[in-house]
């Protein structure tokens, strides 16, 4: 499977809603416009747990322990200090009249130890696993007072784990989260009064969080985000919710972002549809690459994290992005061995982008070098222009203190690997981002940033990471995405690599795996989507509408909702159980009538034409589309689906979107 064409999320993309479209056969054309640019959202469950009735959701975490030799440490943390906490706010259904007196504000960041670090736990061993049920907040007083902070822990929104390891043969955890414990037994201990997370296989302890796990420590992190809370549409409408609850809708990742250290692969619970995302590697043979990284040219000489001992740690080796950001120690070695300055990859990164970018330089990189570097420069001048000029916006909507620091050479190559605006000495992250650059922010102009962005992704895999034709402008992605080391293409390797590393789809939970893919319900890594986008109504008889949808089901089991008209399959990995070839879905409609329809070409073999003529459309039908098991106007409604692929014009990677277009339900005569 080529990396090019995964896509960024599972079977549901709550991040780009659609708006409900009403239409018949007849309205064929103009359905496909609507599609072409849309992109794919998936359908979002409807809401099955209500809060308002004192119901709370639940989430299932399974961790694995796939390494032979080591003892794993995972550590929970959730959520950070916020005003509002949106995740609580749509479970209790609230409207927006009553959001103003319902802020749920959160005090600090929280983490729970598991199996760690009391008398006898000495985390999960070698061939163990845990599994822990993780409600979306467990109370820490009786009565929660929804204007004062610390009155949950909201275990949902936003939060991750660290893992650590130490050898099998150790009788405790390693040294640095035995200090963690020890201070956060100073004061920091909490427990719920209600409704707490629990495990199987495991003790847990929770505690306030003031700060996170610092990025030296020897830990890998994996990120989640569990439930979504998108914009209800009909917010104003009296007696609707500011927002829809989706209780089942999980966002994860394997971080390799800031650093990397450890082989982790991340599935959904309860829905095996979706293979796994992560490096499924060994932790012996993912050292190994580690080290023949650091041996070569790419990586000789790159700056490790220094250890308590002063010593580099020699497993665990910091990003590009980690290094540049951390301006404070650029040129000293009080978090990294050497210090970056003296670092010769990184004198050599730095040299590539001086020589494009203050000499002129011809290199075939230097363009794209430049184009970005132009978007930096804008959002800086955008930065200071509002520093001086516009202080009522510098100081009461960017939160800024103090005044603009000076832009140096440093500093521009800092947000470079960072991909990040100029908000020094602002607190509102949300300021200056740099798709609303000014001159960048019109997506209809000839200069924009998504065009930007696309030049920023294509220096990240210069020239040809994945087919191991290694550049210049980041080897940390080499190491990550390359071939001759780590070769683990699902997973992040650059702040906005968001198109290989991250998944969002529907689940009832999390399933992660250390040290290997064993115990997967889905052996195999993640694939593209099939998206099937379809007519939500039709005015025929009275009105008609898709109630339920099934995905590699001829069941149709699944509730359809208005605003997100579409569903996705993965494509799976060809001539194996999981390649969508052997996936008959379904839909059923509001009269009780099944349709049944699947694949029968591979979709690479999609045309690209999202226009057909009405010949063109039947003729790719009767190629591609099996609609055996259905009769009259069904079977003729099954003629009438037509798939087409697209790929995407802004990616370097020429990503490749499939889409399989069905129509609205069609009359009962």
């Amino acid at each position: 499977m080529s990396l090019k064409n995964l896509v960024v999320c599972g079977t549901v993309c709550l991040s780009k809603p659609r708006t409900a479209n009403k239409w018949a056969l007849t309205a064929w054309m103009a359905f496909v416009v609507l599609v072409f640019g849309g992109r794919g959202a998936a359908a979002a469950p409807t809401q099955s747990i209500d809060c308002t009735k004192g119901q709370t959701p639940n989430m299932t975490v399974k961790i694995y322990n796939n390494s032979t030799s080591e003892n794993i440490f995972p550590v929970l943390f959730a959520g950070a200090p916020s005003n509002t906490d949106t995740w609580i706010q749509a479970c209790f259904q609230l409207t927006d009249a009553q959001l103003e007196n319902h802020p749920y504000p959160r005090a600090t960041q929280y983490r729970m130890y598991i199996n760690c670090c009391s008398s006898g736990e000495n985390g999960i061993p070698p061939g163990g696993s845990v599994t822990i049920t993780l409600p979306l907040y467990s109370p820490l007083v009786g009565s929660i007072d929804p204007k004062r902070s610390g009155q949950l822990i909201d275990w949902w929104q936003g939060g991750g784990i660290n893992f650590y390891r130490a050898p099998a043969t150790e009788t405790k955890p390693p040294a640095v989260l035995q200090q963690h414990w020890d201070t956060d037994q100073t004061g920091n201990a909490i427990a719920p009064t209600n409704n707490p997370p629990a495990c199987s296989g495991c003790n847990l302890h929770f505690f306030k969080a003031p700060a996170s796990i610092p990025n030296n420590d020897p830990q890998q992190l994996t990120e989640h985000t569990l439930g979504a809370q998108p914009i209800n549409p009909d917010h104003t409408k009296p007696g609707q919710p500011a927002r829809l609850w989706v209780p089942d809708n999980v966002d994860y990742d394997v971080s390799y972002v800031n650093y990397v250290y450890m082989p982790a692969v991340m599935e959904p619970f309860g829905n095996p549809l979706i293979g796994y995302i992560g490096s499924p590697s060994t932790i012996s043979n993912f050292n190994a690459a580690t080290a023949k990284w650091y041996a070569s040219p790419l990586g000789a000489d790159w700056p490790l994290y220094k250890g308590s001992d002063g010593k580099p740690i020699s497993d665990k080796i910091p990003s590009a992005l980690e290094i540049f950001l951390n301006s404070a120690a650029f040129d000293n070695t009080n978090v990294f061995l050497p210090a970056p300055v003296n670092s010769h990859p990184i004198m050599a990164m730095t040299e590539e982008w001086e020589a494009c970018v203050n000499q002129n330089g011809t290199d075939p990189i230097c363009p794209l070098i430049r184009s970005v570097t132009a978007l930096l420069n804008a959002n800086y001048e955008n930065y200071q222009r509002v520093g001086t000029q516009d202080r009522h916006t510098w100081k009461d909507v960017w939160g800024c203190t103090g005044e603009p620091v000076k832009k140096t050479d440093r500093l521009l190559l800092a947000h470079l690997y960072g991909w990040t605006p100029f908000l020094e000495n602002c607190t509102n992250t949300a300021a200056n981002q740099l798709y609303h650059t000014p001159g960048y922010h019109d997506p209809k102009k000839p200069l924009n940033y998504e065009l930007v962005k696309a030049d920023f992704d294509e220096l990240q895999y210069w020239v040809k990471v994945l087919q191991g034709d290694y550049g210049k402008f980041d080897p940390y992605v080499a190491l990550i995405h390359g071939p001759d080391y780590l070769d683990a293409p699902y997973t992040y390797a650059y702040s906005v690599d968001d198109a290989v590393g991250n998944m969002q789809t529907d689940g009832t939970g999390l399933i992660i795996a250390v040290g290997g893919s064993q115990n997967l319900p889905n052996p195999d890594h993640a694939t593209p989507n099939v998206n099937f986008p379809f007519g939500y109504s039709s005015s025929y008889d009275g009105g008609i509408h898709f109630a339920q949808y099934g995905r590699c089901t001829t069941t149709p089991d699944t509730p359809t909702v208005p605003h997100f008209t579409s569903f996705a399959v993965p494509e799976g990995i060809y001539n194996t159980p999981s390649s969508i070839l052997n996936c008959t879905n379904s839909m059923q409609d509001s009269k009780g009538r099944v349709y049944l329809f699947k694949l029968k070409g591979l979709p690479p073999n999609f045309p690209d034409n999202p226009f057909p003529t009405p010949h063109e459309r039947r003729t790719v039908n009767s190629n591609l589309i099996d609609c055996t098991g259905n009769t009259g106007q069904v079977l003729n409604w099954c003629h009438d689906i037509y798939p087409y692929r697209q790929i995407d014009p802004n990616d370097p990677r020429a990503r490749v979107n499939y889409y399989v277009v069905m129509g609205a339900p069609p009359p009962l005569n």
